[in-house]
């Protein structure tokens, strides 16, 4: 899901990658690394299984990374 929206929001930027939309920022090459990854087989959203404790917040960074780099409009979207 979180690849989703990083490739959406590459095409409203006109990027050709969704790694684009994490480009600069801290551990850039991880996270890129990371999303191609975990997007495909057991974390897929046709075939869903919880993640690990790591993986989670790998994701949670991942995710505060991308809206760091862009200001989107997010009322308490991470307040919990």
């Amino acid at each position: 899901m979180l690849r989703s929206i990083l490739e959406k929001t590459a095409t409203f930027f006109g990027y050709d990658d969704f790694s684009r939309c994490i480009h600069g920022v801290e551990d850039e090459i991880l996270y890129a690394r990371a999303l191609n990854l975990l997007s495909h087989g057991k974390y897929s959203i046709y075939e869903p299984v919880e993640m690990g404790t790591d993986n989670k917040e790998l994701f949670k960074n991942i995710l505060g990374a991308f809206l760091g780099k862009y200001e989107f409009y997010h009322p308490e979207i991470l307040a919990e």
